[in-house]
């Protein structure tokens, strides 16, 4: 719970906004984007705040999956004494999937992004991590007044 303390803070206009935003950053990287296939922003414990598919999907159970596979990478970070973990890389055989915190490697938000498999790994990693940049400069804005 204490991951999504922040998003506690916030009133139901703040959420609106801050969902209202990142589908906007979502809409246009999609339509800049032909081989973004899924972008969920979610907290670090598993709280979907929104997402988009170019297919169907389910932003809730994608949040609860990138939750799980930073726990991983959280333990993996610590036991291999690498720090803190900052992304995790999944490759299938039809697409990459890059989860990484937005903003800070404390942030309790997460940004998952899963990609056509033509785009490289690195590139992919750079395409998120500038979305990723986008995003917290929207969940870092300041409450509204209530």
């Amino acid at each position: 719970m204490a991951t999504s303390a922040k998003v506690l803070r916030w009133s139901a206009a703040d959420v609106a906004r801050v969902r209202e935003q990142v589908d906007a950053e979502f809409q246009d990287t999609f339509a800049h984007m032909p081989a973004f296939r899924m972008a969920v922003l979610s907290t670090s414990d598993g709280r979907a705040l929104t997402g988009q598919f170019a297919q169907s999907g389910n932003k809730d159970r994608a949040a609860a999956i990138v939750s799980s596979i930073l726990a991983i990478c959280e333990t993996a970070g610590k036991e291999f004494a690498a720090g803190r973990c900052t992304s995790a890389i999944v490759t299938a055989e039809t697409a990459n999937v890059v989860a990484m915190r937005v903003g800070a490697s404390s942030s309790p938000f997460v940004l998952a992004v899963a990609m056509e498999t033509q785009v490289l790994l690195g590139a992919a990693l750079r395409l998120t991590a500038d979305l990723g940049e986008r995003l917290a400069k929207i969940v870092n804005q300041e409450p509204l007044a209530t």
